[in-house]
């Protein structure tokens, strides 16, 4: 399989921000509300890193800056279909990589509680929980950190 890995440092074309909706759409089983997604108009210091199978993106994993020294992890998909091929792990390491390379001390991420695979990644790259939400639309979202350092 042709699988190669970039990224991209602040806003992407809208093409490919169409793709990673696409990605994310087709992944989440709760809808991705478009409004939320355009809030990453709005974000300082923004990394996307992506995953192609040819030219199709097959995975991602985007976040931005909530304060000078932590970076916020804020959505991520890999495609069913390739799916434990090590694809979400490369993404998370390229994410970190970088945000240890920019100067950022700490990462941040919220998951569903109910996304088990994403529970469990999160759990092996040692984020510790540090609160939780409730949420009508998607139930409990869990809030962990990671020291880069």
């Amino acid at each position: 399989i042709s699988i190669r890995y970039t990224y991209i440092e602040g806003l992407p074309d809208n093409q490919i921000l169409e793709e990673v909706f696409t990605l994310l759409s087709n992944v989440f089983t709760i809808p991705l509300d478009k409004e939320y997604f355009k809030s990453i108009y709005t974000r300082k210091n923004i990394l996307l890193c992506l995953c192609y199978y040819e030219q199709e993106i097959i995975g991602c994993k985007i976040g931005y800056e909530i304060h000078e020294t932590i970076y916020y992890s804020w959505l991520g998909a890999t495609s069913s279909s390739y799916r434990n091929m090590g694809i979400a792990s490369t993404l998370m390491d390229m994410q970190h990589n970088w945000c240890r390379k920019k100067g950022y001390t700490s990462i941040r991420t919220k998951t569903l509680d109910s996304n088990l695979q994403m529970k469990s990644l999160n759990h092996s790259y040692n984020f510790s929980k540090i609160s939780f939400e409730q949420s009508d639309l998607y139930g409990i979202k869990i809030l962990s950190e990671k020291s880069l350092i």
